[in-house]
């Protein structure tokens, strides 16, 4: 064997065997931040449904903004407001966290199944948009569609 192709296999082995720890790094955070993202979507939701509003104002950006299901434009004054102890229960399914490379915003895409005691089952899937700030993350925007039955 030519010592130049010697060489370059050499190279090439200690170029991989530097880059996968760092590569296993990067996936591991990205698991880490799509975890805390999931995290503070399952509290948000149970804030929500318990009327808790002080717990739903930590997780909302000053600059948060939400779309309904029925398309109204809510600012987070008004989603605040509109917090009460809810009857209906939330089951979240399908999560899944698009985080920009950055690491500092993520996009979480799920379905929503609403159950409420006397009432049909809804479905919706919603789109929550979370920037991280001062090390903490913050719901930025909400919007939900219903899925037709």
């Amino acid at each position: 064997m030519k010592p130049i192709v010697l060489i370059l296999r050499v190279f090439a082995f200690v170029l991989i065997a530097l880059l996968l720890p760092i590569h296993r790094g990067l996936a591991d955070s990205s698991r880490s931040a799509s975890n805390e993202v999931i995290g503070l979507e399952a509290r948000w939701i149970d804030a929500i449904l318990n009327g808790d509003r002080n717990a739903v104002a930590a997780i909302l950006s000053e600059r948060f903004k939400h779309i309904t299901k029925d398309g109204v434009v809510v600012d987070r004054a008004q989603e605040l407001a509109g917090i009460k102890k809810e009857q209906f229960k939330i089951a979240l399914s399908e999560q899944t966290v698009d985080l920009n490379p950055g690491g500092d915003s993520a996009v979480l895409h799920g379905l929503d199944t609403i159950t409420e005691p006397g009432k049909p089952t809804k479905r919706q899937r919603f789109t929550d948009v979370f920037f991280k700030e001062n090390g903490s993350w913050l719901a930025i925007s909400a919007q939900e569609n219903v899925v037709a039955p």
